[in-house]
């Protein structure tokens, strides 16, 4: 297990993680409920708020998306009050970061309309 992980696991958990906290972010500038985006490597969250101006976490708002998330395919773990959290396993692609960035945008939207 050692030698998997020093031998290319962790340069792509930290290839793809790179990928994946660049489109959460990219999915920030697109949406005001996302008040920050955070993470290391193939581990990262997004803040749910009511609004970026007045951070009032929404915890409504991300169960909400992690449901929808969850019917769409896409399965994520609710951390603390409002986060989103990602933490898919060492093997995961490039591909694997896109369809679920495909499928999270959407419902960021469909969620913060219904807000």
């Amino acid at each position: 297990t050692l030698r998997l992980v020093q031998d290319g696991l962790a340069r792509n958990a930290q290839m793809v993680g790179a990928a994946l906290l660049e489109g959460l972010r990219d999915l920030a500038a697109r949406h005001p409920i996302l008040g920050d985006v955070r993470g290391l490597g193939l581990l990262a969250g997004i803040e749910i708020v009511r609004d970026r101006e007045s951070r009032e976490r929404a915890p409504d708002l991300r169960n909400r998306i992690v449901q929808e998330c969850f019917t769409r395919g896409l399965l994520l773990l609710g951390a603390g009050d409002c986060t989103v959290r990602f933490c898919p396993p060492l093997i995961a692609s490039a591909e694997d970061v896109a369809l679920a960035l495909g499928i999270l945008d959407p419902v960021l939207t469909k969620v913060a309309a219904g807000a």
